[in-house]
């Protein structure tokens, strides 16, 4: 079964990393309780990279919450 839960203290280079060796292009993004907070999908990680965004910056702010 692939991993593809993620917390909010994720780094942005982990979940790439991840996206890619799983093959998927989004990721679930849950809290200690495994309650679903929302989803990062590798579009939000291109748009945090373009606008600079330290890649060793957790994915707190860039994760789509709705």
């Amino acid at each position: 079964m692939k991993k593809l839960n993620i917390s909010i203290n994720t780094k942005i280079l982990e979940a790439l990393k991840l996206m890619t060796k799983i093959g998927e292009k989004s990721l679930v993004v849950s809290d200690k309780n495994k309650t679903l907070l929302g989803i990062l999908s590798d579009g939000d990680c291109r748009k945090a990279i373009l606008k600079g965004v330290n890649l060793n910056e957790n994915i707190s702010k860039y994760y789509n919450k709705n």
